[in-house]
Protein backbone atom coordinates (compact mmCIF):
# COMPACT_ATOMS: atom_id res chain seq x y z
CA UNK A 1 0.00 0.00 0.00
CA UNK A 2 1.23 3.06 -0.86
CA UNK A 3 2.73 5.46 1.81
CA UNK A 4 0.12 8.52 0.90
CA UNK A 5 -2.41 5.55 1.69
CA UNK A 6 -0.70 4.78 4.79
CA UNK A 7 -0.94 8.10 6.29
CA UNK A 8 -4.45 8.62 5.46
CA UNK A 9 -5.93 5.15 6.30
CA UNK A 10 -7.57 6.14 9.50
CA UNK A 11 -8.82 9.92 8.86
CA UNK A 12 -12.23 8.94 7.27
CA UNK A 13 -12.90 6.53 9.92
CA UNK A 14 -12.37 9.10 12.72
CA UNK A 15 -15.32 10.22 14.80
CA UNK A 16 -16.94 8.39 18.27
CA UNK A 17 -19.56 9.26 20.14
CA UNK A 18 -20.37 12.89 20.39
CA UNK A 19 -19.24 13.22 23.85
CA UNK A 20 -15.90 13.07 21.52
CA UNK A 21 -17.07 15.68 19.13
CA UNK A 22 -14.22 17.93 20.47
CA UNK A 23 -11.30 15.36 20.38
CA UNK A 24 -12.49 14.45 17.13
CA UNK A 25 -11.71 16.92 15.42
CA UNK A 26 -8.15 18.13 17.28
CA UNK A 27 -7.30 14.53 16.17
CA UNK A 28 -7.82 15.28 12.93
CA UNK A 29 -6.18 18.04 12.52
CA UNK A 30 -3.10 16.52 14.60
CA UNK A 31 -3.23 13.47 11.69
CA UNK A 32 -3.59 16.30 8.70
CA UNK A 33 -0.66 18.01 10.21
CA UNK A 34 1.58 15.02 10.90
CA UNK A 35 0.96 13.50 7.39
CA UNK A 36 1.73 17.16 5.55
CA UNK A 37 4.41 17.34 6.98
CA UNK A 38 5.33 13.55 6.31
CA UNK A 39 4.62 15.03 2.47
CA UNK A 40 6.92 17.70 2.76
CA UNK A 41 9.55 16.12 4.10
CA UNK A 42 9.52 13.21 1.35
CA UNK A 43 9.84 16.00 -1.18
CA UNK A 44 12.86 17.27 0.17
CA UNK A 45 14.23 13.62 1.03
CA UNK A 46 13.26 13.13 -2.80
CA UNK A 47 14.99 16.27 -4.29
CA UNK A 48 18.56 15.86 -1.99
CA UNK A 49 18.38 12.14 -3.35
CA UNK A 50 18.24 13.50 -7.19
CA UNK A 51 20.87 16.20 -6.15
CA UNK A 52 23.31 13.31 -5.42
CA UNK A 53 22.48 11.22 -8.86
CA UNK A 54 22.85 14.42 -10.42
CA UNK A 55 26.23 14.64 -9.68
CA UNK A 56 27.20 11.84 -10.15
CA UNK A 57 25.81 12.37 -14.23
CA UNK A 58 27.64 15.74 -14.01
CA UNK A 59 31.01 13.92 -12.73
CA UNK A 60 30.69 11.11 -15.31
CA UNK A 61 29.95 13.33 -18.30
CA UNK A 62 32.63 15.96 -17.77
CA UNK A 63 30.06 18.99 -16.88
CA UNK A 64 32.19 20.99 -14.68
CA UNK A 65 29.96 23.87 -14.92
CA UNK A 66 26.82 22.25 -14.09
CA UNK A 67 28.65 19.58 -11.65
CA UNK A 68 29.43 23.04 -9.53
CA UNK A 69 26.36 24.44 -9.35
CA UNK A 70 25.03 21.05 -8.74
CA UNK A 71 27.50 21.00 -5.19
CA UNK A 72 26.10 24.39 -4.59
CA UNK A 73 22.89 23.21 -4.28
CA UNK A 74 23.60 20.42 -2.29
CA UNK A 75 25.65 22.85 0.03
CA UNK A 76 22.44 24.76 0.00
CA UNK A 77 20.04 22.03 1.17
CA UNK A 78 22.39 21.01 4.05
CA UNK A 79 21.74 24.67 5.97
CA UNK A 80 18.12 25.48 4.60
CA UNK A 81 15.77 22.06 4.33
CA UNK A 82 13.53 23.48 1.60
CA UNK A 83 13.44 23.18 -2.33
CA UNK A 84 14.30 26.87 -3.15
CA UNK A 85 17.05 26.70 -6.18
CA UNK A 86 18.66 29.29 -7.41
CA UNK A 87 16.64 31.14 -10.45
CA UNK A 88 19.45 31.11 -12.33
CA UNK A 89 20.37 26.96 -11.83
CA UNK A 90 20.85 24.51 -14.91
CA UNK A 91 17.68 23.03 -15.84
CA UNK A 92 18.04 20.01 -14.36
CA UNK A 93 18.14 21.18 -11.10
CA UNK A 94 15.16 23.25 -11.70
CA UNK A 95 13.45 20.76 -13.55
CA UNK A 96 13.76 18.38 -10.42
CA UNK A 97 12.80 20.97 -7.87
CA UNK A 98 9.90 21.50 -10.16
CA UNK A 99 8.72 17.55 -10.43
CA UNK A 100 9.26 16.98 -6.55
CA UNK A 101 7.23 20.17 -5.86
CA UNK A 102 4.44 19.56 -8.28
CA UNK A 103 4.58 15.87 -6.69
CA UNK A 104 3.78 17.24 -2.94
CA UNK A 105 1.36 19.22 -4.42
CA UNK A 106 -0.68 16.23 -5.79
CA UNK A 107 -0.11 14.43 -2.93
CA UNK A 108 -1.02 17.34 -0.61
CA UNK A 109 -3.93 18.27 -2.54
CA UNK A 110 -5.30 14.09 -2.31
CA UNK A 111 -4.32 14.67 2.04
CA UNK A 112 -6.80 17.76 1.79
CA UNK A 113 -9.44 16.39 -0.12
CA UNK A 114 -9.75 12.98 2.34
CA UNK A 115 -9.34 15.57 5.58
CA UNK A 116 -11.94 17.88 3.60
CA UNK A 117 -14.76 14.98 3.35
CA UNK A 118 -13.83 13.85 7.02
CA UNK A 119 -14.62 16.95 8.58
CA UNK A 120 -17.86 17.45 6.11
CA UNK A 121 -18.99 13.97 7.66
CA UNK A 122 -18.69 15.28 11.31
CA UNK A 123 -19.75 18.60 10.96
CA UNK A 124 -23.28 16.60 10.14
CA UNK A 125 -22.97 13.83 12.34
CA UNK A 126 -22.77 16.88 14.83
CA UNK A 127 -25.87 19.08 13.04
CA UNK A 128 -28.27 16.02 13.24
CA UNK A 129 -27.42 15.79 17.02
CA UNK A 130 -28.32 19.12 17.75
CA UNK A 131 -24.72 20.33 18.68
CA UNK A 132 -24.54 23.94 16.93
CA UNK A 133 -21.54 25.22 18.43
CA UNK A 134 -19.24 21.94 17.75
CA UNK A 135 -20.35 21.76 14.60
CA UNK A 136 -19.82 25.23 13.45
CA UNK A 137 -16.29 24.97 14.74
CA UNK A 138 -15.59 22.14 11.94
CA UNK A 139 -17.53 23.83 9.58
CA UNK A 140 -14.87 26.39 9.75
CA UNK A 141 -11.96 23.94 9.69
CA UNK A 142 -13.44 22.59 6.53
CA UNK A 143 -14.00 26.11 4.97
CA UNK A 144 -10.27 26.56 5.26
CA UNK A 145 -9.11 23.11 4.42
CA UNK A 146 -11.04 24.49 1.01
CA UNK A 147 -9.47 27.51 0.42
CA UNK A 148 -5.94 25.20 0.64
CA UNK A 149 -7.40 22.56 -2.38
CA UNK A 150 -7.84 25.82 -4.08
CA UNK A 151 -4.41 27.24 -4.26
CA UNK A 152 -3.29 23.63 -4.92
CA UNK A 153 -5.12 23.03 -7.79
CA UNK A 154 -3.30 27.04 -9.32
CA UNK A 155 -0.04 24.91 -8.62
CA UNK A 156 -0.69 21.39 -10.32
CA UNK A 157 -0.05 21.15 -13.80
CA UNK A 158 -3.05 20.14 -15.77
CA UNK A 159 -1.03 17.97 -18.42
CA UNK A 160 2.60 16.54 -16.76
CA UNK A 161 2.99 13.62 -19.01
CA UNK A 162 5.22 14.61 -22.56
CA UNK A 163 2.81 14.06 -25.54
CA UNK A 164 5.08 10.99 -27.38
CA UNK A 165 4.68 10.39 -31.02
CA UNK A 166 3.76 6.74 -30.86
CA UNK A 167 5.29 5.85 -33.85
CA UNK A 168 8.86 7.71 -33.49
CA UNK A 169 8.95 6.37 -29.99
CA UNK A 170 9.40 2.87 -31.20
CA UNK A 171 11.83 3.60 -33.37
CA UNK A 172 14.49 4.93 -31.25
CA UNK A 173 14.43 6.73 -27.48
CA UNK A 174 13.16 9.39 -26.13
CA UNK A 175 15.62 12.29 -25.69
CA UNK A 176 15.22 14.29 -22.24
CA UNK A 177 17.78 16.26 -20.67
CA UNK A 178 20.80 14.53 -19.91
CA UNK A 179 20.27 15.94 -15.99
CA UNK A 180 16.65 14.95 -15.79
CA UNK A 181 16.12 11.36 -14.11
CA UNK A 182 13.22 9.78 -12.81
CA UNK A 183 12.99 8.47 -9.33
CA UNK A 184 10.88 6.24 -7.84
CA UNK A 185 10.93 6.49 -3.69
CA UNK A 186 10.34 3.43 -2.01
CA UNK A 187 7.95 5.41 0.11
CA UNK A 188 5.74 5.89 -2.69
CA UNK A 189 5.52 2.43 -3.75
CA UNK A 190 2.91 -0.33 -2.71
CA UNK A 191 3.98 -2.82 -0.81
CA UNK A 192 3.69 -6.47 -1.05
CA UNK A 193 3.73 -9.93 1.33
CA UNK A 194 4.41 -9.56 4.82
CA UNK A 195 6.83 -7.95 7.24
CA UNK A 196 8.75 -5.36 4.59
CA UNK A 197 7.30 -1.76 5.74
CA UNK A 198 8.34 1.67 5.27
CA UNK A 199 11.01 3.52 7.57
CA UNK A 200 9.85 7.12 7.07
CA UNK A 201 12.84 8.09 9.67
CA UNK A 202 15.26 5.99 7.24
CA UNK A 203 12.95 6.98 4.11
CA UNK A 204 13.63 3.03 3.31
CA UNK A 205 11.37 -0.19 3.18
CA UNK A 206 12.64 -2.73 5.68
CA UNK A 207 12.44 -6.03 6.25
CA UNK A 208 12.40 -7.26 3.33
CA UNK A 209 12.77 -10.89 3.69
CA UNK A 210 10.12 -13.11 2.01
CA UNK A 211 9.90 -14.47 -1.39
CA UNK A 212 6.46 -12.72 -2.16
CA UNK A 213 7.42 -9.30 -1.10
CA UNK A 214 7.24 -7.00 -3.70
CA UNK A 215 6.65 -3.15 -4.57
CA UNK A 216 4.87 -1.25 -7.51
CA UNK A 217 4.99 2.03 -8.24
CA UNK A 218 1.70 3.41 -11.23
CA UNK A 219 2.94 4.71 -14.45
CA UNK A 220 -0.22 7.20 -13.32
CA UNK A 221 1.31 8.67 -10.77
CA UNK A 222 4.83 8.68 -11.81
CA UNK A 223 4.89 9.32 -15.65
CA UNK A 224 7.63 7.92 -17.56
CA UNK A 225 7.62 8.27 -21.02
CA UNK A 226 8.77 5.27 -23.12
CA UNK A 227 12.28 4.99 -24.52
CA UNK A 228 15.65 3.37 -23.08
CA UNK A 229 16.73 3.79 -19.72
CA UNK A 230 19.54 2.98 -17.13
CA UNK A 231 18.48 1.85 -14.27
CA UNK A 232 20.22 2.70 -10.58
CA UNK A 233 18.83 1.59 -7.48
CA UNK A 234 19.42 3.06 -4.09
CA UNK A 235 19.67 0.56 -1.18
CA UNK A 236 21.76 -0.10 1.80
CA UNK A 237 22.64 -3.66 3.01
CA UNK A 238 25.35 -4.66 5.87
CA UNK A 239 28.17 -7.35 5.55
CA UNK A 240 26.96 -10.76 5.71
CA UNK A 241 23.56 -10.16 6.70
CA UNK A 242 21.79 -10.52 3.85
CA UNK A 243 21.37 -10.03 0.08
CA UNK A 244 19.38 -11.68 -2.82
CA UNK A 245 18.63 -11.68 -6.19
CA UNK A 246 15.43 -9.32 -7.87
CA UNK A 247 13.76 -8.65 -11.20
CA UNK A 248 12.60 -5.29 -12.14
CA UNK A 249 9.78 -5.14 -14.40
CA UNK A 250 8.39 -2.13 -16.86
CA UNK A 251 5.86 -3.49 -19.28
CA UNK A 252 6.69 -6.70 -20.56
CA UNK A 253 10.60 -5.77 -20.37
CA UNK A 254 12.79 -7.12 -17.16
CA UNK A 255 15.96 -7.31 -15.57
CA UNK A 256 17.04 -8.84 -13.23
CA UNK A 257 20.02 -7.82 -10.52
CA UNK A 258 22.05 -9.37 -7.76
CA UNK A 259 22.39 -7.46 -3.82
CA UNK A 260 25.60 -6.93 -2.86
CA UNK A 261 27.00 -5.51 0.63
CA UNK A 262 27.05 -1.93 0.81
CA UNK A 263 29.02 -1.45 4.17
CA UNK A 264 26.28 -1.10 7.15
CA UNK A 265 22.50 -0.95 6.88
CA UNK A 266 22.48 2.66 7.48
CA UNK A 267 24.96 2.84 4.17
CA UNK A 268 23.02 3.89 1.35
CA UNK A 269 24.65 3.86 -2.25
CA UNK A 270 23.41 3.97 -6.04
CA UNK A 271 24.56 1.05 -7.99
CA UNK A 272 23.33 0.87 -11.41
CA UNK A 273 22.23 -2.79 -12.91
CA UNK A 274 21.90 -2.20 -16.77
CA UNK A 275 19.52 -0.63 -18.97
CA UNK A 276 15.70 -1.49 -20.16
CA UNK A 277 13.57 -0.59 -23.00
CA UNK A 278 9.67 1.38 -21.50
CA UNK A 279 7.47 0.24 -24.06
CA UNK A 280 4.52 2.58 -24.62
CA UNK A 281 1.80 0.46 -23.04
CA UNK A 282 3.78 0.04 -19.85
CA UNK A 283 1.50 1.32 -16.98
CA UNK A 284 3.55 0.16 -13.81
CA UNK A 285 7.19 -0.45 -12.52
CA UNK A 286 7.66 -3.03 -9.83
CA UNK A 287 10.56 -4.93 -8.01
CA UNK A 288 9.88 -8.63 -7.28
CA UNK A 289 11.97 -11.54 -5.23
CA UNK A 290 13.74 -13.89 -6.99
CA UNK A 291 16.06 -15.19 -3.85
CA UNK A 292 16.79 -13.99 -0.19
CA UNK A 293 19.73 -15.16 1.58
CA UNK A 294 20.19 -14.36 5.35
CA UNK A 295 18.03 -11.60 7.06
CA UNK A 296 17.06 -9.86 4.25
CA UNK A 297 17.26 -8.86 0.17
CA UNK A 298 18.05 -4.75 1.64
CA UNK A 299 16.86 -1.59 2.51
CA UNK A 300 15.22 -0.26 -0.36
CA UNK A 301 15.30 3.33 -0.98
CA UNK A 302 14.57 4.27 -4.58
CA UNK A 303 15.00 3.37 -7.89
CA UNK A 304 15.88 5.66 -10.70
CA UNK A 305 15.90 5.60 -14.56
CA UNK A 306 17.86 8.16 -16.55
CA UNK A 307 17.25 8.28 -20.52
CA UNK A 308 19.89 6.52 -22.29
CA UNK A 309 22.18 7.56 -24.66
CA UNK A 310 23.71 3.72 -25.42
CA UNK A 311 22.23 2.06 -28.79
CA UNK A 312 21.46 -1.16 -29.06
CA UNK A 313 19.82 -4.05 -27.38
CA UNK A 314 18.76 -3.40 -23.38
CA UNK A 315 20.97 -5.18 -21.19
CA UNK A 316 19.62 -8.30 -19.57
CA UNK A 317 21.33 -9.59 -15.66
CA UNK A 318 23.27 -7.74 -14.45
CA UNK A 319 25.18 -7.58 -11.37
CA UNK A 320 24.69 -4.66 -9.21
CA UNK A 321 27.88 -2.46 -8.69
CA UNK A 322 29.03 0.88 -6.96
CA UNK A 323 28.67 4.12 -8.95
CA UNK A 324 31.06 7.04 -8.22
CA UNK A 325 31.47 7.50 -4.47
CA UNK A 326 28.93 10.21 -3.79
CA UNK A 327 29.37 12.41 -1.28
CA UNK A 328 26.56 11.40 1.34
CA UNK A 329 24.43 14.04 3.02
CA UNK A 330 24.53 14.37 7.05
CA UNK A 331 22.95 11.51 9.39
CA UNK A 332 23.33 11.72 12.71
CA UNK A 333 24.71 8.53 14.13
CA UNK A 334 24.21 7.84 18.12
CA UNK A 335 27.74 6.92 19.45
CA UNK A 336 28.47 4.72 22.03
CA UNK A 337 29.21 7.95 24.55
CA UNK A 338 25.40 9.10 24.35
CA UNK A 339 23.53 8.26 27.84
CA UNK A 340 20.41 6.57 28.31
CA UNK A 341 19.18 10.10 28.87
CA UNK A 342 19.86 11.82 25.53
CA UNK A 343 18.24 8.55 23.94
CA UNK A 344 14.98 9.52 25.85
CA UNK A 345 14.95 12.84 24.46
CA UNK A 346 15.66 11.69 21.43
CA UNK A 347 13.04 9.13 21.02
CA UNK A 348 9.94 11.16 20.99
CA UNK A 349 8.14 10.76 23.93
CA UNK A 350 5.31 13.46 25.38
CA UNK A 351 5.23 13.63 28.89
CA UNK A 352 7.21 11.70 31.65
CA UNK A 353 9.75 9.22 31.08
CA UNK A 354 11.01 7.03 33.71
CA UNK A 355 14.63 5.16 33.49
CA UNK A 356 14.38 2.40 35.77
CA UNK A 357 11.80 -0.23 36.46
CA UNK A 358 10.88 0.63 40.03
CA UNK A 359 10.18 3.96 39.38
CA UNK A 360 7.64 3.09 36.99
CA UNK A 361 6.30 0.11 38.55
CA UNK A 362 5.64 2.71 41.38
CA UNK A 363 4.06 5.06 39.33
CA UNK A 364 2.00 2.32 38.05
CA UNK A 365 0.50 1.39 41.27
CA UNK A 366 -0.07 4.79 42.23
CA UNK A 367 -1.73 6.05 39.45
CA UNK A 368 -3.43 2.57 38.49
CA UNK A 369 -1.73 2.89 35.18
CA UNK A 370 -0.07 -0.13 32.92
CA UNK A 371 3.32 0.48 31.95
CA UNK A 372 4.69 0.86 28.64
CA UNK A 373 8.56 -0.32 28.91
CA UNK A 374 11.20 -0.16 26.20
CA UNK A 375 14.08 -2.29 26.70
CA UNK A 376 17.37 -1.50 24.25
CA UNK A 377 21.13 -2.24 24.71
CA UNK A 378 22.65 0.90 26.24
CA UNK A 379 25.92 0.04 25.15
CA UNK A 380 25.33 -1.45 21.58
CA UNK A 381 26.69 0.35 18.39
CA UNK A 382 23.16 -0.02 16.64
CA UNK A 383 21.46 2.33 19.93
CA UNK A 384 19.56 4.30 17.09
CA UNK A 385 16.95 1.50 16.66
CA UNK A 386 15.72 2.87 19.81
CA UNK A 387 14.90 6.07 18.42
CA UNK A 388 13.57 4.14 15.24
CA UNK A 389 11.26 1.76 16.80
CA UNK A 390 9.95 4.13 18.95
CA UNK A 391 9.47 7.22 16.65
CA UNK A 392 7.70 4.52 14.12
CA UNK A 393 5.24 3.64 17.31
CA UNK A 394 4.43 6.63 18.38
CA UNK A 395 5.81 8.95 15.54
CA UNK A 396 2.42 11.17 15.66
CA UNK A 397 1.60 14.26 17.94
CA UNK A 398 -1.76 11.83 18.29
CA UNK A 399 0.07 8.74 19.34
CA UNK A 400 2.09 10.22 21.63
CA UNK A 401 -0.86 11.88 23.60
CA UNK A 402 -2.60 8.42 23.81
CA UNK A 403 0.67 7.18 24.79
CA UNK A 404 0.98 9.69 27.75
CA UNK A 405 -2.43 9.65 28.51
CA UNK A 406 -3.26 5.98 28.92
CA UNK A 407 0.63 4.75 30.28
CA UNK A 408 3.47 4.98 32.50
CA UNK A 409 6.57 5.45 29.82
CA UNK A 410 9.61 4.16 30.87
CA UNK A 411 12.80 3.70 28.92
CA UNK A 412 15.38 1.13 30.43
CA UNK A 413 18.70 -0.88 29.47
CA UNK A 414 18.61 -4.72 28.93
CA UNK A 415 20.52 -5.04 32.46
CA UNK A 416 17.76 -3.57 34.19
CA UNK A 417 15.25 -5.93 33.48
CA UNK A 418 17.48 -9.11 34.20
CA UNK A 419 15.19 -10.01 37.10
CA UNK A 420 12.15 -9.95 35.07
CA UNK A 421 12.02 -12.94 33.36
CA UNK A 422 8.04 -12.47 31.99
CA UNK A 423 9.38 -10.35 29.35
CA UNK A 424 11.41 -13.01 27.49
CA UNK A 425 14.14 -11.46 26.11
CA UNK A 426 15.83 -13.43 23.23
CA UNK A 427 19.67 -13.98 24.12
CA UNK A 428 21.83 -12.59 22.10
CA UNK A 429 19.81 -9.54 21.11
CA UNK A 430 20.66 -6.73 19.87
CA UNK A 431 17.05 -4.68 19.06
CA UNK A 432 14.87 -2.48 20.95
CA UNK A 433 11.72 -4.09 22.11
CA UNK A 434 8.85 -2.53 23.66
CA UNK A 435 6.16 -4.43 26.57
CA UNK A 436 3.33 -3.57 28.07
CA UNK A 437 2.73 -4.30 31.77
CA UNK A 438 -0.32 -4.02 34.35
CA UNK A 439 0.60 -2.49 37.42
CA UNK A 440 0.99 -5.53 39.13
CA UNK A 441 3.80 -6.36 36.57
CA UNK A 442 2.00 -8.94 34.28
CA UNK A 443 2.98 -9.03 30.80
CA UNK A 444 -0.35 -8.25 28.00
CA UNK A 445 1.59 -7.45 25.17
CA UNK A 446 4.79 -7.20 23.40
CA UNK A 447 5.65 -5.26 20.53
CA UNK A 448 9.04 -6.54 18.99
CA UNK A 449 9.13 -4.05 15.66
CA UNK A 450 9.09 -0.35 14.61
CA UNK A 451 6.23 0.74 12.34
CA UNK A 452 5.80 3.73 10.16
CA UNK A 453 3.83 6.34 12.17
CA UNK A 454 -0.07 5.94 10.84
CA UNK A 455 0.77 1.80 11.61
CA UNK A 456 2.21 2.98 14.93
CA UNK A 457 -1.02 4.75 15.75
CA UNK A 458 -3.68 1.65 14.74
CA UNK A 459 -1.03 -0.55 17.09
CA UNK A 460 -1.40 2.10 20.43
CA UNK A 461 -5.17 2.05 19.94
CA UNK A 462 -5.28 -1.74 19.68
CA UNK A 463 -3.04 -2.02 22.86
CA UNK A 464 -5.38 0.66 24.72
CA UNK A 465 -8.28 -1.90 24.18
CA UNK A 466 -6.36 -4.82 25.12
CA UNK A 467 -5.54 -3.41 28.14
CA UNK A 468 -8.86 -2.90 28.78
CA UNK A 469 -10.02 -6.16 27.87
CA UNK A 470 -6.85 -7.53 30.36
CA UNK A 471 -7.77 -5.62 33.06
CA UNK A 472 -11.63 -6.69 33.16
CA UNK A 473 -10.55 -10.31 32.26
CA UNK A 474 -7.73 -10.58 34.92
CA UNK A 475 -9.30 -8.68 37.93
CA UNK A 476 -7.10 -5.43 37.88
CA UNK A 477 -10.68 -3.82 37.52
CA UNK A 478 -9.90 -4.08 41.37
CA UNK A 479 -6.75 -1.69 41.22
CA UNK A 480 -9.65 1.44 40.99
CA UNK A 481 -11.35 0.14 43.56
Amino acid sequence: MKALKKILICITTLCGTLAQAQQDLQTLQAKYAGAKSNIEAQAFSGYTNGLQLLKAQAQQQGELDILKSVIAEIKRTQSSPIIAPDIDAPNGIVALAKQENVLADRRLHALTTKYATALQALQIRLTQAGKVDEATEVQQEQEAAQIILAELATKIPQESTPKINPDSATASPVRLNKLQPVTLRAALGELAGNEACFTPDKDTVEFWRRPENAITWALSDNPIPPGRYEIAITYSLEAGRGGGTFLLHIGDSKIQGRVTATGGWGDQKVHTIGTIDVPQTADKVSITTVSVSGEALWNLRSVTLTPSTHSGQSTGEAIIHQAPKLTPLPVHKPSLSETPTALRNNAGFKGTVYGSVQTAMNAAKREKKPVFLVVYIKNNADAAWLNWVISGLIGWEATKKLSSDNFIQAIVDKKGVADMPQLEIPDPYEGTLCFFLTPTGKLFWTERIGYNADTGYKRMVDIVEKWKNEKASEGEAKINE
